[in-house]
């Protein structure tokens, strides 16, 4: 969720499905990743369990769920708090970190400067 053009660091290309775990280095299989939500899927499995459901679901796929961001997740304002409103989006919430504090306070400045 973060702009690449607001982070003090280019964004790796990385692995949807994980390298380490077998994912291939395919375009469907790409996306940009800032830091911390690449460490926090690294060598994770590619199914979660849902902890509202016990559904095992994978993590949002910018690349081929983009335009459902909205179905899946809601950005609540001026907090800056991320929840999931489905299994796949309680998962990504979890599995990325999306909500701690210096994430929520990050985006918040993102939010005053018209970037979310």
């Amino acid at each position: 969720m973060l702009p690449e053009a607001l982070s003090n660091v280019r964004f790796p290309v990385d692995h949807y499905v994980a390298e380490s775990i077998g994912g291939p280095t395919e375009m469907w299989n790409l996306v940009l990743a800032c830091w911390p939500c690449n460490q926090a899927k690294w060598q994770a499995p590619i199914l979660q369990r849902d902890q509202e459901t016990g559904q095992e679901v994978p993590t949002f796929n910018p690349r081929t769920q983009g335009p459902e961001w909205e179905l899946h997740l809601r950005l609540y304002r001026p907090s800056g708090w991320i929840r999931g409103l489905t299994p796949v989006g309680r998962v990504t919430v979890r599995r990325l970190k999306m909500n701690g504090k210096k994430t929520r306070e990050a985006r918040k400045l993102w939010m005053q400067l018209g970037q979310l």
